[in-house]
């Protein structure tokens, strides 16, 4: 069971951060930065300023990072940084998507050889929610897009710490959620509120590996899956 809790930090907030909620997960020492803190309440709250694009790389085989957090309509654009053969879909059926066969900035049909013309690798994300990614050739590929049709929300970075838009009072419900965990993690905020917040979490896992079929719906493995 997750225990909720909060702790005081060294250091208060100054007068020109009301508006702002930071804080710091804790509980772990790794993937804290594949960790989204949002507000519930977003959607409903006066306007926060959007944040911009998104960017996930495909770096040393894997997705870099591997958790990518925009707004809705933003687009997040999937570089390959490796010398290898990548390819970047999602079957979710809001948002449905294939980058094709790439390598570098060169892109190629389905045998590796003949180049191919696409699309640049970027897609928008129109609706809210959590979009897994994968790599057709790489299973331990694993990412995951968090689209929010507000501005309230932020990525964790690696130390835990976190600083998102905040109304300047009222009672918001923070919502941290993520691969690892098993299901979100909601925290009852009173603001304004000077101090830091501190918030437990427990992780399951520390990777981002999800057991998943390739965009055809066969498993991994043989001539073209076991390729690098």
């Amino acid at each position: 069971m997750l225990g909720i809790a909060f702790a005081l930090l060294a250091g208060l907030a100054t007068a020109s951060e009301a508006g702002t909620l930071r804080g710091r997960l804790t509980g772990a020492t790794k993937g804290l930065d594949e960790l989204v803190v949002s507000l519930a309440e977003g959607a409903t709250l006066p306007p926060a300023p959007f944040k911009g694009d998104g960017a996930m790389n495909q770096l040393r085989k894997r997705f870099s990072p591997a958790v990518v957090a925009v707004a809705t309509g933003a687009a997040v654009r999937f570089e390959n940084l490796d010398d290898v053969f990548h390819n970047v879909f999602s079957l979710d059926k809001r948002n449905p998507f294939d980058l094709g066969l790439y390598k570098g900035e060169r892109r190629f049909a389905e045998d590796r050889r003949t180049p191919a013309k696409g699309a640049e690798p970027a897609v928008s994300f129109s609706a809210a929610g959590a979009y897994p990614v994968f790599c057709n050739i790489h299973p331990d590929m694993a990412g995951t897009v968090y689209a929010f049709d507000h501005g309230y929300f932020a990525r964790a970075d690696r130390d835990g710490l976190f600083e998102l838009p905040a109304p300047d009072s009222g009672k918001v419900t923070l919502v941290v959620e993520g691969p690892a965990l098993p299901q979100p993690v909601r925290v009852s905020v009173e603001l304004p509120r000077d101090e830091r917040l501190e918030v437990p979490i427990k992780p399951k896992r520390l990777r981002l590996n999800q057991p998943h079929s390739r965009k055809d719906g066969s498993e991994y493995g043989g001539a073209y899956g076991s390729r690098p």
